[in-house]
């Protein structure tokens, strides 16, 4: 049986990034949100595989975790996703890359508690620009994940600068709110949240 392998995406492509205004010899582009929803879909299917081989990964660091990540996610993406990578007013953990600049940051996080996810949603809004539509929050989480569950929902939900205190469920790994701009009340952008969960046996 012959197995087909898709191609690496091209994001500078239409059908994965839209050029956004204003027109002219700059070319800007945003994110499609299918197109986001199935980047997505790629951190979920590593982060599956790094569950089912826990011990190792309990061990890991935020960024060593991350580092692991970052080459197959450059399988997959032609320009490239870079790991601490300036932007804005700091270092953001992963930065999706196309032809002209960024179009994503995600931050991941061991959880800590409540405070720790506030301060991770408050770097994410610090990192994007008015040109970025989404950010993505990464949690690992160690022992009961239902509690950690729980206690994130609740944690979004009250987020300052959550617009409609809602937060919507994709999956039961996944979760988006819709957050006010630092620097554009006017404005807001789609943060999503992925839980991963490591037994400590």
């Amino acid at each position: 049986k012959i197995i087909k392998i898709n191609p690496r995406i091209n994001l500078t492509e239409t059908k994965k990034a839209k050029r956004a205004l204003p027109s002219g010899k700059l070319k800007e582009y945003i994110l499609d949100r299918d197109d986001f929803i199935e980047f997505i879909g790629y951190i979920h299917r590593y982060m599956r595989s790094c569950e089912r081989t826990p011990i190792p990964f309990n061990k890991l660091e935020e960024e060593h975790i991350r580092d692991l990540m970052l080459p197959y996610l450059n399988q997959v993406f032609t320009k490239g996703a870079t790991g601490e990578t300036f932007s804005k007013f700091g270092k953001t953990d992963i930065y999706l890359m196309i032809e002209d600049g960024c179009i994503l940051i995600c931050e991941c996080k061991w959880w800590r508690g409540p405070s720790s996810l506030v301060e991770t949603i408050d770097q994410v809004l610090k990192r994007v620009t008015w040109r970025e539509n989404y950010g993505i929050v990464i949690i690992f989480a160690k022992g009961d994940i239902t509690d950690v569950l729980a206690k994130s929902v609740d944690t979004i939900k009250n987020h300052t600068t959550n617009i409609t205190k809602e937060v919507k469920e994709i999956q039961e790994h996944h979760f988006y709110s819709n957050n006010l701009r630092q620097d554009d009340k006017n404005k807001s952008v789609e943060i999503h949240y992925l839980f991963y969960n490591f037994p400590n046996k």
